[in-house]
């Protein structure tokens, strides 16, 4: 197994003991459900734009929040420099990181789009197949850039408190 692969797959450990990134899952898939079932069964195009909403508020402060994170904690704390001691580069790391955040990142959204496409399927709301996928890549799209931000910031900033902050002011500017 490569190395990584092992750090990516650390990564992932780690991001699954976390209880407020659970939080925020559970949170976006409920807000998903709850747009989604709230359209009243007036057709896909109203449950896509309250969907819409959803997805510009809180995946780009999920994304955000999680690479801010990802890199600034483990140097705060002294793991980057005991993971830096082993034969693994910063490249590894970054890449790592990335790939973890990617995967928890396309995980969260998969959850709420199938919970809310789910709950349009039960009340026979009838789904462009094409408008889905596009409406699908571009909310992956949109969580992937927002996360690489993340990260951007969180290799900048010298501690945990200032990725965080600069995080969720970015953030405020975006969705401002």
């Amino acid at each position: 197994m490569s190395a990584l692969a092992i750090l990516a797959a650390s990564e992932l450990r780690d991001a699954a003991r976390r209880r407020w990134l659970w939080l925020y899952g559970i949170a976006y898939v409920l807000l998903a459900a709850l747009a989604a079932w709230g359209s009243g069964g007036s057709g896909f195009g109203r449950a896509a734009a309250s969907l819409i909403g959803v997805d510009v508020v809180v995946i780009p402060l999920l994304a955000l929040v999680m690479g801010a994170l990802a890199y600034a904690r483990d140097r705060e704390r002294g793991t980057l420099g005991y993971l830096l001691s082993l034969p693994v580069t910063v490249d590894h790391v970054l890449a790592a990181k990335a790939l973890a955040l990617a995967a928890i990142l396309l995980t969260t959204l998969a959850a709420g789009f199938a919970i809310a496409f789910g709950s349009l399927a039960v009340r026979d709301v009838p789904v462009d197949p094409a408008a889905l996928s596009q409406f699908a890549a571009e909310s992956i799209l949109l969580a992937f850039s927002m996360g690489g931000l993340g990260l951007a910031i969180s290799t900048i900033a010298s501690r945990t408190p200032l990725a965080l902050g600069a995080a969720l002011g970015v953030w405020l500017v975006l969705i401002g």
